[in-house]
This record gives structure tokens, sequence and C-alpha cells, in this order.
């Protein structure tokens, strides 16, 4: 019912969907912008312990800039 409306493709799913695609750009460019922040030392500090890739982004530099991260989907989301 939340969904119902024209068979044309306009209605509310559609531009949910084309809304998130939208903003979608914005928000990766300052998420790269605020991952650059993070201090080199703590990537290779990390790196030299014997982390992975993967490990030194989830253990370092995503609880670096969380909060960052946060206002950045905030702001993306009201961008538009």
């Amino acid at each position: 019912m939340l969904f119902k409306g024209p068979a044309m493709g306009i209605g509310m799913l559609t531009a949910g969907i084309i809304l998130a695609i939208m903003v979608i750009p914005f928000i990766t460019a300052v998420m790269r912008d605020v991952f650059e922040l993070v201090p080199p030392l703590l990537k290779e500090s990390a790196y030299g312990l014997g982390a992975t890739t993967w490990e030194v982004v989830w253990k370092v530099v995503l609880p670096y800039t969380k909060i960052a991260s946060s206002a950045a989907s905030c702001l993306g989301s009201g961008a538009r």
C-alpha cells in the first residue's frame, strides 16, 4: 500500500532510490577527504605490527574518523 502508485515507475519507491543514488557521490567525496586526515604514522604503525589492509581500515581509520564519517552521512542526506 505504501509503494502503490502509477505503473509507469513514478512513485515513492522510485524517487527514494533515485535520491539515494544522487547522494552517494557527495558522501564519498567527503569521506575520502576525511580518510586522508588520518595521520600516516597511525596506519604505518598498524602495518608494522602485521595488520592487513582491512584490519587497518576497521581498527584504525574508522575509529579515528567515526564522528566525521557520521557527519558526512548527515551532511550528504541533507544536501539535496
